[in-house]
């Protein structure tokens, strides 16, 4: 890690006095004369993609620099590293990532010690990738929790070890904070003071961004959100929702005609005001089968990369408020 100890900086300040010991000192000199400090060189994080970016700048701060490898509207399942991106990971002090979520990113972890490597998930309940019966309960809005989905089969194996969109779930947040404050600390002890202070605020930002969307989406008519892509089961597990997506954790999978028919017909089931499609996908077939079952289409940001305006919380407000207005929610 690049940091000057306390130490070794008043033993190189003791060599620089002995040596101009022959000095006479100018008597009459009223200049403030400097006291040696521990010096920290900038601390490097690389994260990568941008939740896990958000929570890390919310976590150091001014105490370290942060680069996302998947910035821009990105599409991080599918982002391939530039040799400079690998450099930038190679060359940091700390990397933090969702492992199978973006595979280049996680191969270019081999040139790093354990120590500097952040696993997100580390301390949260994965849920099941595929989401096997979808999560919808036999006593839901309809009667279509035990039937097949027929997901194509890079969905139901795209993510070997669970669900990866944890930050969804904004309590999921608080437990990635602690494990980059845990982290950093344990490298740098004397930055404990104040990493420990911002993750105190951020928690608290966190727990009421929670109970926000607990009070908000306490009374809904509609438990079942309609969804491009099942990016949202924290969210929905979360808060008393199902999730049924016209594609399911991988959002580039082609849904079939039989699928696309199950979920207008569903929609019609709960009578469904909504169908959220994402900002960073094609909203064409959510759009279309918005229009054949007379529904109205929306946007449900999975913020899986930065937002066009705001931030992970403003995306995330904004969420909320689709929802209210979309499950037809009691204020």
């Amino acid at each position: 890690m690049k940091v000057k100890k306390l130490s070794a900086v008043l033993f190189t300040i003791g060599l620089v006095l002995a040596a101009c010991s022959t000095t006479e000192p100018d008597s009459t000199s009223n200049a403030p004369q400097d006291t040696p400090t521990a010096v920290i060189d900038e601390i490097s994080v690389v994260a990568s993609f941008y939740p896990l970016a958000y929570v890390t700048e919310a976590i150091v701060q001014d105490l370290a620099s942060v680069s996302t490898i998947a910035s821009g509207s990105s599409e991080p399942h599918d982002f391939e590293l530039s040799p400079s991106d690998v450099a930038k990971i190679v060359s940091s002090d700390f990397a933090i990532y969702i492992p199978e979520f973006m595979p280049s990113f996680d191969a270019a972890l081999n040139d790093l010690a354990s120590e500097q490597i952040i696993d997100a998930t580390n301390g949260i309940t994965l849920l099941e990738s595929d989401h096997d019966e979808h999560g919808h309960e036999e006593d839901d809005d309809d009667e279509h929790g035990e039937e097949e989905h027929g997901h194509e089969e890079d969905d139901d194996h795209a993510h070997e070890n669970g669900d990866p969109h944890v930050w969804l779930n904004p309590l999921n947040m608080v437990i990635v904070a602690k494990q980059i404050a845990a982290t950093l600390t344990r490298a740098y002890p004397e930055l404990a003071v104040e990493l420990n202070s911002n993750l105190a605020n951020f928690e608290t930002q966190m727990i009421e961004l929670d109970n926000s969307y607990k009070t908000a989406l306490a009374e809904c008519e509609i438990k079942t959100l309609l969804v491009s892509h099942e990016a949202f089961g924290y969210l929905v597990d979360q808060y008393g929702f199902t999730q049924l997506g016209i594609s399911g954790i991988s959002p580039e999978a082609e849904p079939s005609p039989a699928r696309l028919a199950e979920v207008a017909k569903v929609a019609r089931e709960i009578s469904a005001t909504t169908i959220y499609h994402e900002t960073i996908v094609d909203p064409s077939v959510a759009n279309a089968l918005a229009e054949e079952v007379s529904i109205v289409s929306a946007v449900l940001d999975p913020i899986e990369s930065k937002p066009e305006m705001g931030d992970y919380l403003y995306a995330m407000e904004q969420n909320l408020e689709a929802l209210v207005q979309g499950q037809i929610c009691k204020s």
